[in-house]
């Protein structure tokens, strides 16, 4: 018997889609602010080097060309190293670059004044500008994926963040080494530690990039719902609009744009960086 073309209802779903959305945007801002935050920690590490190596160079004896080798091994290890540190993210997929990046930056940068020597100042350096580097491209990936809304005010927000911190680095080294001395400057460390603690614990691993044209939200077999749909697809089609689908449009246009719906729902919590996508959706699944 050939299809008919009338369209067939979809039962409204159990979950409230205004509410997951809802739960979507505030992890999303929880997840720029955290990202922010680790941000301003770590730039304002890099900017430290520039008010403590006056004290540096009187401690250590060190000429003019050693002082620039110093600022130059922060630069390199911090800056040009990023590159190599992104290709090592999204490889690996691990949450650690950027988790722990701040932490190893505010350890090694702020414990300066503890060095032996000049070779122990320079290995000191180079550690703390990688930790900065390691940050830097996996946070600016996951910062704003979960934002829906104004992302380019809040990629402003997370770059502003760093650059609030660069500016305040020689400040703030300043005002701890003059009370402390250089070998107190440990106390700086705190804010990276305490921004790593916040990451490790609220930020999942990266997910795995999708294979082919694979739907990132995983189908629930035991009810798959009309024109072959499972529940969670007809909640992703009733947020954008879409909630009738006849048999005729099973290839068609509108089931073409419910994938494509589909795919940019999984894309926004699978990179969100603090919700765990299957446990969502196990949620989502329990309740249709």
């Amino acid at each position: 018997m050939p299809p008919t073309s009338e369209a067939v209802p979809v039962a409204a779903p159990a979950v409230d889609a205004r509410a997951a959305g809802s739960h979507l945007r505030r992890a999303g801002a929880l997840a720029l602010v955290l990202f922010s935050t680790g941000h301003f920690c770590a730039d304002m590490y890099s900017g430290a080097l520039g008010a403590l190596q006056p004290l540096l160079v009187k401690r250590f004896g060190m000429t003019l060309a050693g002082a620039g080798v110093l600022g130059g091994m922060l630069v390199f290890s911090s800056s040009v190293m990023q590159p190599a540190y992104g290709y090592l993210s999204d490889r690996m997929r691990t949450r650690l670059f950027a988790a722990l990046g701040p932490a190893v930056a505010g350890l090694f940068i702020s414990s300066l004044g503890l060095a032996p020597g000049y070779g122990w100042l320079l290995l000191m350096v180079a550690l703390g500008g990688a930790g900065i580097a390691a940050f830097h491209p996996q946070a600016a990936a996951r910062a704003i994926a979960g934002v829906e809304r104004n992302r380019a005010g809040a990629m402003a927000v997370f770059i502003s963040s760093g650059t609030l911190g660069y500016a305040l680095g020689p400040t703030v080294f300043s005002l701890i080494s003059g009370r402390f001395g250089l070998r107190g400057m440990w106390w700086a460390a705190i804010p990276g530690l305490a921004i790593s603690a916040l990451l490790l614990a609220l930020l999942p691993d990266a997910p795995a990039p999708a294979r082919g044209r694979a739907p990132l939200l995983r189908p629930n077999h035991h009810h798959p719902g009309p024109a072959g749909l499972s529940p969670i697809d007809r909640l992703v089609a009733e947020r954008v609009g879409q909630l009738v689908l006849g048999p005729r449009d099973v290839g068609g246009a509108p089931a073409r744009k419910t994938r494509q719906a589909s795919l940019r729902l999984g894309v926004e919590r699978d990179q969100l960086g603090i919700l765990d996508p299957p446990a969502t959706a196990d949620l989502f699944h329990d309740q249709l």
